[in-house]
Parts: structure tokens; C-alpha cells; sequence
């Protein structure tokens, strides 16, 4: 009859729901991974109709979280961040994953900008500042061999004499990857307050199951874990956190907690000490299962696609982790569609000097939330990123985020005839060119 549908999973009371297909039949399943759920009140779904799809979109989310009771996740009722109207450089590929993360080479890549007299804005430190014990948390602090004086010198430095405005800093939802090792300072003070459960050492391999640990969402000194965390951070200087691995609630409730339950409860005792010590400046990652962003609260910015790959066999087409462009926009433009009702999409990290580099630019210019990149240092190619901000460092940000056109709602991409577009950039101007058109 012309009109467009739309559903979208609902969750609560312990449960999760998700939709799919099973057996050539839509439908949705509701789980808790535990037996300790009421089977009453499942929510499932909503589903709604109507000729425009954008104000489906907008009013099937305002239904749905009303029924959830979480209307403060509604992006009207959110406050974009004052930090990520600048332009920002994240460590995690500049420093080969981490691995080459120090103090001198920080010091030396925000020297790399700032002799161009460009205005970075703020950095993120990335994974690999701490020390670990096969992926479980052992300290708060810094690994000394990389930081031997700590952050609060660095950080005054990049301030005082190279101009930075702020500071970010990465770490997980659960402590990190693995949870908080028992054995270390962390987990001794928590020791009576810990559950386990169980993942491969290695998650998405075939390696063997280990137990792991962290607080009980039950128990009091959850909302001390990240208080004291942050509370340490804002007093080294830290202005926001970027927090990884929120989907680990899947995991670690399995045969423990309803997941709905679970996942709220530590939610809410991040995003309570995240407006505390940081005025709600989060970038929410990995967090695309509805229990975790259904759970963002009033935090305004959230990653929509995986992780930005370095190109590899030219970057182009739809192989994501070979570094397609295609791929990781494609996929930031079509979760933006529903994470726009919630968050200012993140669409990542990009490379300047990447082949696709001003299509990278492009889209993140009309995603409405952050820009930054992960630049080695020195391979900058500034002519791309002039173009995205001011003379201050403030980023030309859109009023509202990028939506698909009505006629790419359901187009399937054939990866061939892309091979035929080519680009013409002059004078910060780029063309899209289409070879059989032309």
C-alpha cells in the first residue's frame, strides 16, 4: 500500500529481545541466559507503519522508549559534549595497536601538528597504557616503563606548551577485555564482591575457556570501581574516557544474571560517575547489542561501525577489515538511520593519508559527531584536514546527523560498478565521479 515498515527489538525485565529469521520466518526470541527472569511481561518489539520513514523511525523509538522507560536516551534530551566540537588524534593505529605507546612519543606526535600550526584539539590514549595479566586489569595506574612519571606532567605539558585543550582516555566496561585479575590490588579490594564467568582466552578464536572476574552488578562497590577510576583520571587531567567492550554483558551474564539486569546496572554505575568527574564526555564502543545502547542513558555520543581498518590491497570495495571505505561507510550511514535517535553517531578513527581519505572525510563531516584520526605521526596529509575545521580546531559539525536518502533505504550494493567511481579533489573541493557515466 506504499507505506514503510519499521520494528525494533524491545528489552526489560531481565530480558533481551532480538530480531531475525528463522526456519524463512520473521520473528523475534527473547533471552536472559539465566533462569532467574520472571516469564511475565516479555517485551518483544514494536512495529509501526507510515509514509515517511524518517518520522517512523523518530516516532517508533519515542513508543518504544517510553514502554522501556528510558526517555532520557532520546537524543532531543541530550547535551553534545563541548570536547568533541574539536578535532582529536587517538593513539590506538598511530602507535601499532598500542605497542608503541609512550610519553616521548606522545610528546613528539601532538610536536608533529603543532609545528604545521595546526589546532589539534585533543588527543585520546588508547588501549596499551596499562599493565595487564592475560587481558584482566591488575592497576589503575599507568604502566610505568611507558609513563614513568605518570599522566599529570604530560598532560601539563601538551597543555602549556603545545596548546591541547583536552585529554581522553580509553578503557573497558568491565576493567578490561578479560575483567579485573582477583589476584592483583584491584581484585583484592573487591575479592568478596566478585562473580565469574567464562570466554574463550582469546574471544572469536578457538581458544580454551578461562574464568574471569568483576564486581557483581548486586553489589554497592560497583559505582565505587568507576568513581575511584575517574576520580583518579580527572585528578591526572583527563577531560572524557572513550569505553570499550560494552557488549561483554552477553557474556558475562550467562548462567549469572539476567542480562537486561546486568547490563543496567552497570550502566548506570558508569554513566553515574561518567557525568560526575566528566560532565557525561564518553564515547561509548562496541556497543551495539540493544542491552547496552538501549542503556546509554544521557550520554550523547555512540561508535555506529567497526573499528576503521588501515587500508590494505588498495582500501576500496567491501572487505572491512582489508580497510574498504565502502564497507566501514556503508555501514556507518545505515546504523546511523536508527543510532541517530539516540546518540551523535561515531564513525571512528580514519587515516589522513589514506588512498579514500576524503570520502573518510567526507562522511565523518556530515556524521554530526566527532572527528579524529589515528595519523602516524608525520604522514599527516593536513590539505584533508583543514577543510574540516576551523582556525581554532573546531570542527564545521552539522546540525543534525547525516540520514540515507528515501531511494538508498533498501538499495543493495553491487560491489562491481563501484570499481568505476573516481575522485577529483582541487582547492578542498572534492568530485565524485562516476567513469560510465562520464
Amino acid at each position: 500500500d506504499g507505506l514503510y515498515g519499521a520494528a525494533i527489538p524491545l528489552c526489560g525485565n531481565g530480558y533481551r529481545t532480538s530480531l531475525g529469521a528463522e526456519n524463512n520466518k520473521f520473528g523475534c526470541k527473547s533471552y536472559t541466559y539465566t533462569k532467574e527472569a520472571s516469564s511475565e511481561n516479555i517485551p518483544l518489539m514494536v512495529l509501526g507503519f507510515d509514509d515517511n520513514p524518517y518520522r517512523l523511525f523518530s516516532n517508533i523509538y519515542e513508543v518504544a522508549f517510553k514502554n522501556m522507560n528510558i526517555k532520557t536516551n532520546l537524543l532531543k534530551n541530550k547535551v553534545y559534549p563541548e570536547v568533541f566540537e574539536y578535532i582529536g588524534w587517538c593513539t590506538w593505529n598511530a602507535t601499532n595497536m598500542g605497542r608503541d605507546l609512550n610519553e616521548s612519543y606522545l610528546i613528539n606526535s601532538v610536536k608533529t601538528f603543532t609545528d604545521k600550526g595546526f589546532p589539534l584539539g585533543w588527543i585520546l590514549i588508547d588501549d596499551g597504557w596499562f599493565i595487564h595479566d592475560r587481558g584482566r586489569l591488575n592497576s589503575f595506574l599507568p604502566d610505568t616503563v611507558k609513563f614513568p612519571n605518570g599522566f599529570k606532567p604530560l598532560i601539563k605539558e601538551l597543555n602549556s606548551n603545545y596548546g591541547l585543550k583536552y585529554f581522553g582516555i580509553w578503557h573497558a566496561y568491565n576493567g578490561y577485555w578479560n575483567g579485573i585479575n582477583p589476584n592483583s590490588n584491584i581484585g583484592q579490594k573487591y575479592k568478596n564482591e566478585l562473580f565469574s564467568w567464562k570466554q574463550h582466552e582469546r574471544i572469536e578464536t578457538e581458544s580454551p575457556y578461562a574464568t574471569y572476574y568483576f564486581i557483581k552488578p548486586t553489589s554497592h562497590l560497583l559505582n565505587t570501581f568507576y568513581d575511584d577510576w575517574h576520580k583518579y583520571f580527572k585528578e591526572q587531567g583527563f577531560n572524557f574516557v572513550k569505553v570499550d567492550n560494552q557488549l561483554v554483558s552477553e557474556r558475562m551474564s550467562v548462567d549469572n544474571y539476567p542480562i537486561w539486569f546486568l547490563s543496567e546496572k552497570m550502566h548506570k554505575a558508569l554513566y553515574r560517575s561518567v557525568f560526575k568527574h566528566f560532565n557525561g564526555a564518553i564515547i561509548n564502543c562496541m556497543d551495539m547489542t540493544s542491552d547496552a545502547y538501549y542503556n546509554f542513558y544521557k550520554s550523547a555520543i555512540g561508535r555506529t561501525v567497526e573499528d576503521y581498518f588501515p587500508e590494505r590491497d588498495g582500501g576500496f570495495g567491501y572487505n572491512l577489515e582489508r580497510g574498504g571505505a565502502a564497507a566501514h561507510v556503508l555501514m556507518a550511514l545505515y546504523n546511523a538511520l536508527y543510532f541517530s535517535q539516540f546518540v551523535y553517531p561515531d564513525f571512528d578513527m580514519f587515516e589522513s593519508y589514506n588512498t579514500y581519505a576524503n570520502f573518510h572525510a567526507c562522511a565523518r563531516a556530515i556524521s554530526g559527531g566527532p572527528i579524529y584520526i589515528t595519523d602516524i605521526p608525520g604522514k599527516q596529509k593536513f590539505n584533508i584536514l583543514w577543510p574540516l575545521i576551523d582556525h581554532e580546531g573546531k570542527i564545521l559539525r552539522v546540525d543534525k546527523p547525516a540520514m540515507l536518502t528515501e531511494d538508498c533505504l533498501f538499495q543493495l550494493q553491487d560491489p562491481k560498478p563501484l570499481k568505476a567511481f573516481s575522485f577529483i579533489e582541487e582547492n578542498g573541493i572534492l568530485a565524485v565521479f562516476n567513469a560510465a557515466d562520464a
